[in-house]
Order: C-alpha cells, then structure tokens, then sequence
C-alpha cells in the first residue's frame, strides 16, 4: 500500500509541475522555454483524460523513453514528436509510455472502452505558430509486425498512398468515424497496448484541418 500511495504522490507533484509548466508557456505566447530548450516541440492535451505535457523530439526514438523534457534520466520518459517528423509533414506521430493506470500516454488505452470513444473527441497542440484542435477518427489496436503493410508513422505520403493509408485505418479500427479528407492534417498518438510490452500499441488518430 505505502508503495502505491507513494507513486500516487508522486504522479500528483509531477501532474502539478506540468500544469505550471504550461501556465508559463501559455504567458509566454506558446514560445518554448528556456527549460525545455530547443528540443520543445508543442504541447499536447487530451480532454476527458489526464494527458496534458510537453512534446519533445529527439534524433531518435529512444532518448526521451527514458529522459524527461528538461534532460533528467527518467523512467517516465517524455512525451516525444517521432523522429522522423518534420513539424510541416502531414501525418505527426506523437509517442509516450504506457504507466499502468496514469500518466504520460497511460489513458489512451481508455479509448478502447466505447464510452470513452464516445465522449472524448479531440485533443489539442499547441505550438508557437498557435494551436490546432484535433478531432479523433479512429483507433486501433495494432501489432508492430505489421509495420511493413502498414506505416502509422508515415510522415508524408502521396495522394494514392496516403488513400491506402486511410483504407487500412477503415478496414481496422476498433471505432473509426468519417475519414479525413486528403488534404487534412493527421496526428497519431501511440504507446504500449499493454503497459510493459511494446509488440502492440494503442493508436489514436485525430484529423485537423490544413
């Protein structure tokens, strides 16, 4: 019991740190801080969820699973931009652990209860050109050794590619909704199906327009 009530507390003072993180960037205009440095990204939030933190990106993908925004080792790691990702492509991959219950992207397994598919239908990222509201479209249980039929992470795809693309979504959600147009700008969120094992993942995808 002393051990949960201790990461609960944990969670709470890291939960309390981000939202004053982000006070401080929305005062600032959406221009990065000089804690985050130039890795920053945007920021990221899910309503109906306890998502809300810092987007970072790094040259590759495995750097902030185990390092927090400002640098720190942590086994919480950060929300992360794939590394592939320029800021214009069409399709941003954003990736984060799978805590359990709570924290980083823990809550995006929640999406595969109907009533939450339901219910929470957008999220938000914010970045110093603005923010973009995202309205969420689908999602899916997806196992990794598909990756070579199927790149969640594309980036940028051409029209008939990016048509397949979304065919596959169709065809393999658990709940989709109206397909985005070509033309419309897509956003994935992705972590662990099963907190620990990273063969299957949880994808959530949001459509914005351009």
């Amino acid at each position: 019991m002393s051990n949960l009530n201790e990461e609960q507390a944990a969670l709470k003072a890291a939960q309390a740190e981000l939202q004053a993180l982000h006070e401080k960037i929305e005062a600032a205009d959406g221009q990065a801080l000089p804690e985050l440095g130039e890795a920053y990204r945007g920021w990221l939030t899910v309503p109906g969820t306890d998502i809300s933190g810092p987007v970072m990106q790094a040259e590759d993908n495995e750097y902030y699973l185990s390092h927090a925004y400002d640098g720190s080792v942590s086994g919480r790691g950060s929300l992360f931009l794939d590394c592939t990702n320029d800021p214009d492509d069409q399709i941003l991959t954003v990736h984060g652990h799978n805590l359990g219950s709570s924290g980083m992207f823990s809550q995006l397994c929640r999406f595969q209860n109907e009533e939450v598919w339901n219910t929470c239908t957008t999220f938000r990222y914010e970045t110093a050109a603005g923010a973009r509201d995202y309205e969420i479209f689908a999602v899916m249980v997806f196992n990794v050794d598909d990756l070579g039929i199927f790149d969640y992470a594309a980036g940028q795809l051409d029209g008939s590619e990016f048509t397949k693309w979304l065919e596959y979504i169709e065809q393999n959600s658990l709940f989709h909704r109206e397909m985005p147009d070509k033309s419309d700008r897509i956003m994935v969120l992705s972590t662990c199906a099963v907190a620990g094992k990273t063969n299957l993942r949880i994808l959530v995808f949001g459509t914005a327009g351009m």
